[in-house]
């Protein structure tokens, strides 16, 4: 999923941790919110490997959760991530991606398991920026 030009931050957020993409191509501003838009669709719906994006598909229970990136194994060995409903809001040059964990303790574990993947997306070595980002619905919060 990452495009030329993309990057990604990540700060915590009320209540939860936002990851936040932006472009320095204006061209791809709408292409990059559409992929994200579609991830985070992805994630609340149980998602592409099992469970949603972050905690249970792309970056969760799927992907990066209890798939590639968790679940018994974890992206390098990182475990699996809380539980967490995703939603989107456009910002200047991209859009913010928020997780909330389904349960308040687990607030500093999500915080912690999304600072480590937005530390692999920005330098290249996240698996499912590439591999699956076209695949998810278009129809986010």
């Amino acid at each position: 999923m990452m495009m030329p030009g993309t990057t990604v931050a990540v700060a915590d957020a009320d209540g939860g941790v936002a990851l936040t993409f932006t472009t320095t191509q204006s061209s791809e501003v709408d292409e990059l919110r559409g992929r994200v838009k579609r991830m985070a669709a992805l994630h609340n719906q149980g998602g592409m490997m099992s469970g949603g994006m972050m905690s249970g598909g792309m970056m969760g229970g799927g992907m990066m959760g209890g798939g590639m990136m968790s679940g018994e194994h974890g992206m390098r060995g990182e475990g699996p991530m809380p539980a967490a409903e995703a939603s989107t809001e456009d910002v200047d040059g991209g859009v913010r991606l928020i997780f909330k964990p389904k349960d308040a303790a687990q607030l500093e574990a999500l915080r912690g398991h999304l600072k480590k993947q937005a530390e692999h997306m920005q330098r290249g070595t996240c698996p499912m920026m590439s591999a699956h980002a076209d695949a998810a619905p278009n129809d986010a919060k």
